[in-house]
């Protein structure tokens, strides 16, 4: 016969702490929301976030770089900062531009995934849950088609919505796992 196994209990810091969490889980689903209230402002944001995340990782690269004598790869690290920290000015420089092209990027990346994820179904059938992985890939695959057929205009709400989403799904996790910490308490 075999014995259920059981889940280990839930540290008293989670418990304890659980409030803040379903807080934290509140506040993203209402930033979820302001997303798709104003998605051009989201993704002017996100945007700009990625221009900044881009030119700090660049300029932490480059002082890197030049203090790291001697090294091998000093070199083409010196390069990588260069095209970060051009990357981060021409999104910061041209707003409109930059989301087109993170828009061009993203929904590459999903139509890409979704091949994989395609292919990735089709190899592991009939094992359960191929046909879910195969399923999930077409969406992508088709989701892709149809904004790329609304390209470049969807690029001025396509990251703001998205960000929307991600912040709607993930805060209802962390409400859903608040509460069930206390539950269990």
């Amino acid at each position: 016969m075999t014995e259920t196994p059981t889940l280990p209990p839930i540290p008293e810091t989670m418990k304890e702490n659980s409030g803040w969490l379903l807080a934290l889980g509140i506040a993203m689903v209402l930033g979820g929301f302001l997303a798709f209230l104003g998605p051009v402002a989201a993704s002017v944001a996100v945007e700009l976030m990625v221009g900044i995340a881009m030119l700090v990782g660049g300029a932490l690269q480059a002082v890197h770089a030049f203090r790291a004598v001697g090294w091998r790869a000093r070199v083409v690290s010196a390069l990588s900062a260069a095209l970060y920290l051009g990357g981060g000015i021409l999104l910061l420089l041209n707003p409109l531009a930059g989301l087109v092209a993170l828009t061009l990027v993203a929904l590459a990346v999903m139509m890409a995934d979704g091949f994989v994820r395609i292919a990735l179904g089709l190899q592991l059938r009939p094992d359960d849950g191929w046909l879910w992985l195969t399923l999930s890939g077409v969406l992508s695959v088709v989701l892709g088609i149809w904004l790329f057929s609304l390209f470049p205009a969807v690029s001025l709400m396509l990251l703001g919505i998205l960000l929307g989403v991600n912040f709607v799904a993930e805060g209802a996790a962390y409400i859903a796992f608040a509460l069930a910490i206390r539950r269990s308490a």
